[in-house]
């Protein structure tokens, strides 16, 4: 779902709509390399299922994004309350799933140029409470809008970049991938 705030020059993207598009692949690749007892004896602590966690999310948050065609600042917005649907919840439990996407995208936030907002609010519930025009919108909004006010461009360096992809083995962050990014966050700033 996305959710276009043209007053604000603000395009929601929801994060599970992402989520929903990897899922299969992630848990093909972990029943590939022979990690399902892994997956549901020590959910993702597991450092081989981390890594696959963090290349499908990234590489397809970043694939996402560059896609999207808007003259609007791009925002990816979670809620960290619950999913919607999702398959890997038959094998380890929300709250901590959710925890875990919650800290991956707070990283990513801090590493890569890609706006991120965390909400205990659904984006479908965040866009009632808009059409409805009730101030718990508007104190959404607000935090969405300071958000965006500390974003940086110029803050995400490769370095740091580089180092991260190294310890989690995401041989597909290169330095022409975090340009890409980059230059997509620099347009709409």
């Amino acid at each position: 779902m996305r959710l276009s705030l043209p007053e604000y020059n603000i395009v929601l993207i929801d994060f599970q709509d992402i989520h929903k598009k990897y899922e299969k692949d992630l848990l093909d690749d972990i029943h590939n390399y022979q990690l399902m007892d892994s997956l549901v004896e020590s959910q993702f602590s597991n450092k081989d299922i981390k890594k696959l966690l963090f290349h499908h999310t990234i590489k397809n948050c970043v694939e996402y994004i560059n896609k999207v065609n808007s003259k609007n600042k791009v925002v990816l917005y979670f809620n960290n309350t619950q999913f919607y649907e999702s398959e890997i919840l038959k094998y380890i439990d929300e709250k901590d799933y959710l925890k875990l996407i919650t800290n991956l995208l707070l990283k990513i936030r801090n590493l890569l140029p890609i706006k991120t907002v965390i909400s205990h609010r659904s984006l479908m519930f965040f866009k009632e409470l808009i059409k409805n025009d009730d101030g718990r919108a508007k104190g959404t909004v607000l935090k969405i809008y300071s958000t965006l006010q500390k974003f940086k461009i110029e803050n995400f360096t490769f370095a740091r970049v580089k180092k991260f992809a190294k310890k989690y083995d995401l041989t597909f962050l290169s330095n022409e991938y975090f340009n890409n990014i980059k230059t997509k966050q620099l347009l709409f700033k």
